[in-house]
């Protein structure tokens, strides 16, 4: 018996798992967006790991990150076509700007916001953490904008790590979530659970987008989740 104990070890040090079948950090979040009183609601799936992750957005575009290869496939599910770019450099975000040139002002025009203070409001509950809760609003040239948002300490820190790390690597280019990516950046242990942004311009009217935690765990992967889908073809 013993003897067998041995070789059923030295065959599974042989034959290792696969990498995609280590645990990864999942997560399931409800967006919103609003305008001009008609709402659309959309699930994504996000799976999470060391050096890649994967999401997939309403089960009609999913993404996949591969920072382990230096590039991104944007895949449609439904014609199995894909598209692949690399990988950029994040450019910072800064308070200070040149001032307009109205001759660029347009589809070009990209508002730079003054940001008050956050300020604390009562805890809430999303998804079963207990979150601390704030608002902060933003002013620039021609749009304001209100952010509402919710933000959890997980037990798991690697959870919390590994989920805080792509939240900020997808929110941290936003110009209208600068505090929550700031405050994010700060606390790798920190993840957002909620959101309400609201962006308001003379010329049209507002946007109203919100983010909602609905499941964040430990789990092991869908099969082939961070490769292309079998078949699937590069768009010209």
């Amino acid at each position: 018996m013993k003897q067998l104990l041995i070789i059923l070890l030295g065959i599974s040090f042989i034959f290792p798992a696969k990498a995609g079948d280590d645990p990864v950090c999942h997560a399931r979040i409800i967006n919103k967006r609003t305008y001009m009183n008609v709402s659309r609601e959309y699930p994504m799936e996000y799976w999470i790991a060391k050096d890649k992750y994967c999401y997939i957005n309403n089960n009609q575009i999913k993404t996949i990150v591969r920072k382990d290869l230096g590039v991104v496939y944007t895949i449609l599910v439904k014609t199995n076509k894909y598209y692949v770019d690399s990988i950029k450099p994040q450019q910072k975000l800064t308070e200070a700007g040149k001032e307009p040139d109205f001759k660029y002002i347009g589809l070009n025009y990209e508002p730079v916001y003054e940001w008050n203070k956050s300020h604390k409001l009562p805890k809430d509950t999303v998804a079963n953490f207990v979150c601390d809760h704030f608002r902060s609003e933003g002013d620039a040239d021609f749009d304001q904008v209100s952010l509402e948002f919710s933000v959890a300490r997980p037990g798991d820190r690697i959870v919390a790590a590994m989920f805080n790390e792509t939240m900020v690597s997808i929110m941290g280019w936003m110009k209208t979530r600068k505090p929550l990516a700031d405050m994010l950046k700060r606390n790798k242990y920190l993840i957002p659970t909620r959101f309400i942004e609201t962006v308001d311009n003379p010329i049209a009217p507002p946007v109203t987008t919100s983010f909602k935690l609905d499941k964040l765990e430990m789990t092991s992967p869908p099969e082939n989740i961070f490769e292309l889908p079998l078949g699937a073809e590069k768009e010209k």
